[in-house]
């Protein structure tokens, strides 16, 4: 049997992994030779290692790469080719995987798993029509950053629902403002962990429980925990039951919040808080509103230009940033809020307006500690008794 899971349908569990803890990799000479959609000098090689080295850390397999002559990834179908190869050849067969969107995607990758879950192969293969590098170069995909996103996908995992995460849907091209992130945030790892249920002296505990709303299951609703410095280090969706799992915990004391999308709306619930040992399951459930408020936070970015991307920022200093949503011309400066105190914003910078799509459009000044610990951040608005978010949508680096 055989998934794209980089352009799939949702599993409402991640139930495929690898039971080996040996993985050969073959890299295809269309990556290694001189190939037009790969800037000249980029560290192909470099990238790949260090993009199996990231998930390989958190989920003991051992990725041992090697070279082919092999273009093509394998047709989907009940079984591949025992091969898991990663390749840019324009062939064909490899073009085909992009036929839907061409010039859209940077990358899919297929893998083949057995009855009981086990996967057995995984293909990745670079859209050829796309261009990319390894040094930020403006429109181009970042090599390693493509890489690592399908790597997760090819261990198991499904796209996050954080735009910080490696394993968000959307990996944007290269800006002014934006160069693709490397690095694993605390919700991959803890995603890896709990999949592979890696076992160290600090890992793994889980939180789980039941939404619903009224006598019904709160289905398709985002839940996700933060720790006790505000960073968002878990993050999952309720299962059709209402049902949820936040898993791969470290131990430690966690804020769990709920959202859930109504039309315009995006409503946020703070469940409660859970104190979490190595290999515990605390249990929490919580009936939330149904309520519509025509209330959103959408999207956030640098200047007045929002981004579907995470907004990435370093200590130390401060940012014009936009917020995008509907009622936010209803609200001021104080209605926002970040889930770290190392984050201020400053009430006499506020202005509105809106965007073309009707949208409202906020911004303001943000200051950031010098002290502010690196990681995934939310933000919150206020408008009432209504919550809204973008979960992990604010990265603080040094």
């Amino acid at each position: 049997m055989s998934a794209d899971l980089s352009n799939g349908p949702r599993l409402e569990t991640q139930a495929l992994r690898w039971r080996s803890q040996v993985v050969k990799i073959a890299l295809s000479a269309s990556l290694t030779a001189q190939n037009t959609s790969i800037k000249a000098d980029a560290d192909v090689t470099g990238a790949v290692r260090r993009s199996l080295a990231s998930w390989s850390a958190v989920t003991g397999i051992d990725f041992r790469l090697e070279s082919s002559d092999k273009l093509n990834i394998s047709p989907s179908g009940a079984a591949g080719d025992s091969v898991n190869l990663i390749t840019i050849a324009q062939t064909p067969e490899n073009l085909q995987v992009f036929a839907a969107d061409p010039f859209g995607e940077s990358a899919r990758t297929r893998v083949f798993y057995d009855r009981r879950g086990a996967i057995i192969e995984g293909d990745i293969v670079l859209n050829p029509l796309q261009q990319f590098s390894t040094d930020g170069t403006y429109g181009t995909f970042d090599l390693e950053t493509t890489l690592t996103h399908e790597i997760g996908h090819l261990i198991g995992l499904r796209h996050s629902l954080s735009s910080s995460s490696i394993m968000a849907e959307r990996i944007p091209r290269n800006t002014d403002n934006y160069v693709g992130s490397r690095s694993l945030t605390e919700t991959d790892i803890a995603a890896a962990r709990d999949l592979y249920r890696t076992e160290t002296d600090s890992c793994c505990g889980v939180i789980a429980g039941r939404i619903t709303m009224g006598a019904k299951a709160a289905k398709n609703t985002t839940l996700w925990a933060e720790d006790g410095d505000g960073r968002v280090v878990a993050l999952g969706q309720t299962d059709t039951d209402g049902s949820y799992r936040l898993g791969g915990l470290p131990g430690g004391k966690y804020s769990v919040f709920s959202l859930r999308h109504d039309g315009d709306s995006t409503l946020v619930t703070e469940l409660g808080n859970a104190a979490v040992s190595s290999n515990d399951r605390i249990m929490l459930s919580k009936r939330i509103s149904g309520s519509s408020s025509g209330f959103s936070i959408d999207m956030a970015g640098i200047g007045r230009e929002p981004s579907e991307g995470a907004l990435e920022v370093k200590a130390g200093r401060q940012y014009t940033i936009s917020v995008a949503g509907h009622g936010l011309r209803e609200v001021n400066a104080s209605s926002f809020q970040f889930s770290t105190k190392s984050v201020r914003v400053d009430p006499s910078s506020f202005s509105d307006g809106s965007l073309a799509d009707g949208r409202d459009l906020v911004t303001f000044t943000i200051v950031i500690a010098t002290d502010a610990l690196p990681g995934a951040y939310t933000l919150h608005a206020q408008k009432g008794d209504i919550s809204s978010a973008i979960v992990g949508g604010f990265v603080i680096s040094r």
